[in-house]
């Protein structure tokens, strides 16, 4: 029984699954919806919707048969159509073809599947009747388009012949017919009118309106006049001809009784006759709805004959005006003021142009807007007096670019025009109900202050065309309201800056998506902001993914952007950042980016997604699906990439260098670059970050904020900066509650909790005896070496040799792009502790590391990455196996493609020490990475690692500045007096000695960090306290500060032979950082007012080189005298010459000895000497080789320097009697 019972259970269970997947409660099919009149009702909406489409639809109605004739002057959807600039992957062309498909399906569906719908035959022949209207619409707009196309009716099964479109293209005639064949059968069905509840639906006269256009636009005049005066005889239809033609083009068109021909707004006209909205059949020429007046562009406008009836032609006024661009371009240019209010500049012929005008029919200037003509314009529905200008330089809608035979690849001007203008972009989000936060564009600060008055404080300001929250902030009152706002008015391109209700304390998310010209969008990757709304996101701490959204918050803001691009119409990379209010589902859109950005760079690193290059290719017309993955090399760029890891990036902020400054974080960006750190867990990824930024932090210890208790430290934790996780941390320690944190910072609890397991892991390590488990669970987390050994009481030897006792060591894991789903190529690596290494080990070739640069900071920017990438394709020029180890998401060096290898790690002496462990590289380069890879230089030595290049000792002796003090004493070059000190007291003592004002520099330092210039003790002071904020290992140094004239000197030396490339000259005074000067290559003053100097110095070395000459032979041959002496005893047995030799060998070698004296010995040496010498100076040219490049370069510069000393001296009316080759020889010597 039991076996019976349990069989049947199964039978049940097997048929209940079958019915759900035949009837899935979610989806619909025509088994389930087409049955009753409210279905039939749905699927008539559904084949309006499509019309809704505005950037299709709307566009194309605006401008409707005169897509080449106007358009409305401030239209912010103009499409490339009219500019002249659209292609064939232009969205507006793909996006119609698309859309109009998608109306022509669902009308066949309904015409398909009505039939079968419970309701009356007279209401299923109305139904028809509209289907058939709306698929004659949108094949008229597809053939007015592109001509002929497939034609696919209601016998067309979508899922066997759509879904590949592989239907030739009918006739044009074809179409035609089809569609009069469809509006013969409307016109005949449908009702008058419609009751109020379904205005806008189509109606007989509507069906009569399309197919005499249909009839106009193939020249049958006669059947176009038919439909045309069936419409307007009687009242029968709802339309007549106005009394007054010219009136159609001003206010007193809105509402009339001709609105069929005008163009409405999507608020319609309350006409029962219906149409209004999606049937706008006439000109753009009317007012309707609050929209503006049309602009005729050139071409409509001509087309005007003059008052006498005679041809109009620019000619007449302007002889060469058709063929001479260059003339129409200077005829027309005009200026506006810097507030875009009013007319700066006038045409030199304004007058001319304006009797042009005058002189033509005179329904011209009674329907459309000339230029330099004053009009009624409409600012929302009230008129207003507005002067029209072609102003120049405004967009490429000027034809600038068009002018220039330049054309725009990728995202259109429009779509730059719709994401960056701030009213723009507000339309544009309201318009596809993506929303934004209460919001208005002002030109002037009165306006800014009554609106945020209005919505209260606190409110962000956002200029318009700024990059990085340039001008912008957060105010929160009328003072600081009015200082951002003058700012932000003055840096904006265009003067409009938007005032925004704040919803700072709001989640910041970021999405990074990509589109084609297709339509095909993808999320390559989305972010979230460790800190609140109200901090710029290049400042915020970022994760990627985001680690605190739930699948649905995920869901909905990813459709959102998909959304938002398809409707900017992006081709290419896209960035938008949302707002998202934690406690419920509510977001809004904060801005648009439709440009490859800051974050665009960290998405691609985060994720090995290449989104410039695939923008790039998408800009040239690939779509999606036709480009690779470079990583995987099996998928393409329409697959979505997957995260098995977390992705850190903090900014990388210049407090260290403005110690005075304030720290405090807004809207308004400070960071000067950014570090980039993965891992397998948030917080191993957060410290390995912490320690990639180069600030001498390494843990959540490095800041000490442990003297500010209760109170005082929550006071602290409202202060937002660049140590609030510091803070939060030491909250924690405190016991202060996630709540209390979360309530002040606004900081998810999550993002708090992963700081608290770091907190505990510093107590663990600090209060429990070391273990194995706990040293790798304390690497899991990322901490280093140093800080454990700190915590400890080890030291980071003991604790590095713990590590390898107990096997806790680094493995490297593959950025691929796919969650391993598929193999990646591209051997792009990240460090975890305790998973398996993925480094594919190589041989059979040397290899080279190349040490980049990390974060961009002042003094260390992109020109060292340019350096290590250069580097990197010297080395694997001549065949080396090439490793890079970075961590900066903004370089070059650091795409996966550069290197043979990619190590994204911290630029520490512990985590490059992993690296070599397993790579064993047979040398280093250091000297391309600034001082961060130049201060691995002593560690990678200790580490076995051979320096390339300069030495170590080498580059101590340029860094540290008592070193570089002794070798400029050597070579007796003159520097500044000075000396060198530890202390403040040791500093005071040595400036006193010299005099104020000196010089106070440390060493090690780079964009002149530390260095300053000091005219009292009290700057001495101040000066070397901040210095010695961080130990220093190397000297400081304070010189007597000289002011005068700043040289620098350029010079590449291959150890024997220099070349100097130039010199250059500072046009500041002695004193500025030369990162910070001016500076002229070639030196002008130097060469001009210098050549004397030169030349007498030249003169100094030629007579010094004379005298080293005869010296260098009085050696020589005293040396060979007395060697030969000694031979000569040798020679008469004075000397066992091989007994000699062997005590020679012996005395070399160390070895215990006894015989010859130390002078006999030094004798013989000297023979060999003295004949060297004898032959390296007589017979230099006897035993010369082929010169190396090196040489080669330094013959050309010594010609150079010849020619130069000789015409600088010609000029000045002088004789050369200066043997200048033999000058330049010694001078390089």
């Amino acid at each position: 029984m039991k076996k019976y019972i349990l069989l049947l259970a199964v039978a049940g269970l097997m048929s209940s699954c079958y019915d759900l997947d035949l009837y899935p409660h979610d989806q619909l099919s025509s088994g389930t919806f087409w049955k009753t009149e409210e279905h039939a009702h749905q699927g008539m909406v559904a084949m309006y919707a499509t019309l809704r489409n505005e950037n299709v639809f709307g566009a194309y109605y605006n401008i409707d048969a005169l897509s080449e004739l106007a358009a409305d002057y401030n239209n912010w959807q103009m499409p490339g159509i009219i500019m002249g600039t659209y292609d064939y992957a232009n969205g507006y062309v793909k996006s119609k073809w698309q859309s109009a498909y998608d109306g022509i399906f669902k009308a066949n569906l309904m015409l398909q599947n009505i039939d079968n719908v419970d309701v009356s035959e007279d209401d299923k022949i109305v139904y028809k009747a509209e289907a058939r209207f709306l698929r004659a619409m949108y094949y008229f707009h597809l053939l007015d388009f592109y001509g002929g196309v497939p034609l696919y009716d209601e016998t067309t099964i979508v899922a066997n012949e759509v879904m590949d479109m592989l239907k030739p293209r009918s006739s044009e005639d074809e179409i035609r017919k089809f569609i009069l064949d469809d509006l013969d059968f409307a016109s005949a069905n449908l009702p008058l009118k419609w009751e109020s509840t379904e205005y806008g639906r189509a109606t007989k006269g509507a069906a009569y309106a399309l197919r005499g256009k249909v009839k106009l636009f193939a020249k049958d005049y006669q059947g176009a006049q038919a439909d045309f005066e069936e419409i307007v005889k009687g009242t029968q239809y709802g339309y007549g001809l106005n009394d007054s033609y010219p009136d159609l083009f001003t206010t007193k068109a809105d509402q009339c009784k001709e609105i069929i021909f005008s163009i409405m707004a999507v608020n319609g006209t309350n006409s029962e006759y219906g149409m209004a909205y999606p049937l706008r059949l006439g000109t753009r020429c009317t007012y309707g709805g609050g929209w503006n007046n049309n602009v005729a562009t050139d071409y409509l406008a001509d087309m005007y004959e003059n008052r006498d009836g005679s041809k109009f032609s620019w000619e007449d006024y302007f002889p060469g005006f058709t063929t001479d661009r260059q003339m129409q371009h200077d005829i027309f240019w005009a200026k506006l003021s810097s507030d875009y209010k009013t007319v700066a500049e006038y045409p030199t012929q304004k007058n001319k142009i304006r009797q042009a005008y005058e002189n033509r029919d005179p329904r011209l200037e009674q329907t459309l807007i000339t230029p330099y003509s004053y009009y009624y314009g409409c600012n929302g529905i009230v008129p207003k007096m507005v002067e029209y200008v072609v102003a120049n330089n405004t967009n490429e809608a000027n034809g600038f670019l068009r002018e220039n035979n330049v054309r725009l690849i990728g995202t259109t001007s429009e779509t730059i025009k719709k994401a960056e203008d701030r009213l723009e972009f507000k339309m544009t989000m309201e318009k596809i109900g993506e929303p934004c936060a209460a919001s208005k564009v002002v030109k002037d600060v009165q306006a800014g202050i009554e609106f945020a008055e209005s919505i209260g404080y606190p409110v962000v300001l956002r200029p318009a065309y700024t990059l990085g929250g340039s001008g912008g902030g957060i105010a929160d009152n009328r003072t600081e309201l009015v200082e951002i706002l003058e700012n932000g008015l003055r840096l904006s391109r265009v003067g409009e800056v938007l005032v925004e209700r704040c919803i700072a304390g709001w989640k910041e998310i970021e999405y990074e998506v990509m589109r084609d010209s297709n339509g095909n969008c993808i999320t390559v990757c989305n972010m979230e902001n460790l800190d609140p709304v109200g901090v710029h996101t290049g400042d915020s701490i970022v994760v990627a993914p985001s680690q605190t959204l739930s699948d649905k918050e995920y869901q909905m803001l990813r459709t959102s952007a998909l959304n938002i691009i398809s409707e900017l119409n992006i081709t290419g990379g896209c960035n938008v950042q949302y707002a998202l209010n934690p406690d419920s589902f509510e977001y809004c859109v904060i801005e648009v980016n439709p440009r490859v950005s800051r974050s665009s760079a960290l998405a691609s690193k985060a994720t090995g997604y290449p989104i410039a290059k695939v923008a790039a290719k998408i800009a040239l017309g690939y779509t999606l699906d036709e480009i690779k993955n470079a990583v995987t090399k099996k998928t393409y760029a329409s697959f979505e990439p997957m995260l098995d890891y977390c992705v850190v990036k903090i900014p990388r902020l210049p407090f260290d260098k403005f110690i005075s400054a304030k720290r405090t974080l807004t809207t308004q960006m400070k960071a000067t670059g950014e570090v980039m750190s993965i891992c397998d867990n948030f917080e191993g990824a957060l410290m390995k970050a912490i320690r990639s930024l180069e600030q001498h932090v390494d843990s959540l210890m490095s800041y000490d904020f442990s003297y500010l208790k209760g109170e005082e430290l929550l006071e602290e934790l409202k202060v937002v900066d660049d140590r609030r996780i510091w803070k939060i941390a030491e909250a924690i320690r405190q016991g202060i509650s996630y709540e209390d944190i979360h309530r002040i910072t606004k900081i998810d609890n999550w993002f708090i909790d992963k700081i608290a397991i770091l907190v505990e892991m510093e107590q663990k390590l600090k209060t429990e005896e070391l273990t194995a488990e706990t040293l790798k669970e304390a690497k899991r987390l990322e901490f280093p070496d140093n800080v454990i050994a700190e915590l400890t009481g080890k030291t980071e030897r003991e604790i590095h040799d713990l590590r390898h006792d107990n096997g806790i060591t680094a493995s490297y894991k593959m950025v691929d792009t796919c969650a391993a789903e598929f193999a990646a190529e591209t051997p792009y690596y990240y460090s975890v502790f305790g998973s398996e290494n993925e480094v594919v080990e190589t041989s059979g070739k040397k290899k080279v590391l190349v040490l980049g640069s990390g974060p961009i900071r002042i003094g260390q920017g992109i020109e060292f990455d340019f350096c290590s990438v250069h580097c990197t394709w010297a080395f694997a020029k001549e065949g080396y196996e090439t490793i890079i180890v970075n961590n900066n998401p903004e370089t070059v060096s650091t795409d996966f493609d550069i290197a043979d290898k990619l190590y994204f790690e911290p630029l520490t002496p512990e985590d490059v020490e992993s690296i070599v462990d397993l790579e064993k590289p047979d040398g280093a380069v250091v000297q391309f990475g600034g001082q961060t890879a130049i201060k691995l230089t002593e560690s990678l030595m200790k580490m076995g690692v051979p320096i390339l290049g300069t030495s170590a000792e080498n580059v101590d002796a340029a860094e540290d500045r008592e070193l570089f003090d002794e070798i400029l004493e050597q070579c007796e070059i003159p520097r500044p007096t000075g000396g060198t000190v530890f202390t403040a007291e040791e500093a005071k003592k040595v400036a006193n000695r010299l005099g104020y004002p000196v010089l106070v520099r440390p060493s090690y330092v780079l964009g002149g960090q530390g260095m300053q210039i000091a005219i009292n003790d009290h700057d001495i002071d101040e000066f070397i306290g901040i210095i010695n904020r961080i130990a220093q290992d190397h000297p400081i140094l304070v010189d007597k500060y000289l002011q005068g004239k700043e040289i620098e000197v350029d010079a590449v030396c291959d150890g024997e032979d220099i070349l100097i490339p130039g010199i250059m000259e500072h046009i500041e005074r002695a004193g500025i950082h030369s990162g910070d000067s001016i500076s002229v290559y070639p030196a002008v003053d130097v060469q001009n007012l210098g050549a004397q100097d030169i030349i007498v110095t030249l003169e100094n070395q030629k007579t010094a080189g004379g005298f080293l000459h005869w010296l260098k032979i009085i050696i020589v041959v005293l040396i060979s005298f007395s060697g030969s002496a000694f031979s000569i005893m040798a020679f008469n047995n004075d000397v066992d010459v091989s007994r000699l030799f062997k005590q020679i060998y012996e005395w070399m070698t160390g070895q215990q000895s006894s015989g010859y004296t130390m002078l006999e010995i030094c004798y013989s040496i000297g023979i060999a000497l003295g004949i060297l010498i004898f032959f390296n100076h007589f017979g230099k040219k006897r035993f010369s080789v082929d010169p190396t490049p090196m040489e080669v370069e330094m013959r050309l510069y010594e010609n150079d320097i010849q020619t130069t000393l000789i015409e600088n001296y010609s000029r000045k009316g002088k004789e050369v009697n200066v043997d200048t080759t033999d000058i330049v020889s010694n001078h390089r010597t």
